[in-house]
């Protein structure tokens, strides 16, 4: 076979151009992931990955889930409004995928998830955390359909009718346990929320300090940081307990 001067130049041309793509190709999948940066300190750990979360930091609450083979965290943040997702299946080159939008001057800093099922707090933002009384804020808790990992369904918004909700506790099942402030009440209670339909959640029981309540006397103006870790009790038979954090005692109630 004869080969020409000018088609082995026209194919090492050919050739130098696709091995310069591929490697442009490559250096720009490697420089996707954040620099990690310096000055971190760590005891038996090591930093292997990183992410400025596309410029939203102080991420708070953290929960992470796997779906189809791709694990993504789930992010609040303190000072912005709303909800981070990131794709950590490559945790040396984690993605960001999205920023869901939150209510504004409301703490978006709390959520929690189970199986399809997702619930975030509101609550009215402080002003001593940058807060702004003067604008309007939402308050208490979103429900989620999160059968879709990263476009989320908003169910339903459950209210306190008061500044929201502080923390929440939901490991699957019909209720979840909210820090909440409630009318007629000092500081926050405890309050169980069903949510076996999500559209359309309610009220099942609450529970709280004597003292808090509205005309109880002498007044006490507990806060319930929760929430309430939900355990059965190995001595009786099918009974459920919630240990409560409760101005920093810690107290056995039933659930």
């Amino acid at each position: 076979m004869k080969l020409s001067v000018r088609g082995s130049i026209h194919r090492l041309v050919l050739g130098i151009s696709a091995a310069v793509s591929i490697g442009v190709l490559f250096t720009q999948l490697a420089a996707h992931a954040d620099p990690i940066p310096k000055g971190w300190q760590a005891s038996n750990m090591k930093a292997i990955g990183y992410s400025g979360l596309d410029g939203r930091g102080g991420a708070f609450k953290m929960a992470i889930r796997q779906v189809a083979g791709r694990w993504y965290l789930y992010m609040g943040h303190e000072w912005h409004r709303g909800w981070s997702i990131l794709d950590v299946t490559n945790p040396t080159n984690p993605k960001y995928v999205k920023f869901v939008e939150g209510p504004d001057n409301t703490n978006t800093i709390q959520m929690e998830f189970h199986d399809n099922i997702m619930v975030t707090a509101l609550q009215r933002k402080q002003p001593n955390w940058g807060g702004d009384p003067n604008r309007p804020n939402e308050e208490g808790a979103f429900i989620w359909d999160i059968s879709d990992p990263v476009n989320w369904k908003q169910l339903s918004h459950w209210k306190t009718g008061s500044t929201g909700v502080h923390r929440i506790g939901y490991p699957g099942g019909k209720y979840v346990n909210l820090t909440a402030a409630i009318p007629g009440y000092l500081g926050r209670i405890l309050v169980f929320l069903d949510i076996s339909d999500p559209k359309n959640p309610k009220e099942a029981g609450r529970w709280w300090m004597p003292g808090q309540k509205e005309g109880e006397q002498p007044k006490l103006n507990a806060t319930f940081h929760g929430p309430a870790i939900i355990s059965d009790d190995g001595k009786t038979s099918g009974e459920k307990y919630a240990l409560c954090a409760w101005r920093g005692d810690r107290r056995w109630r039933h659930a």
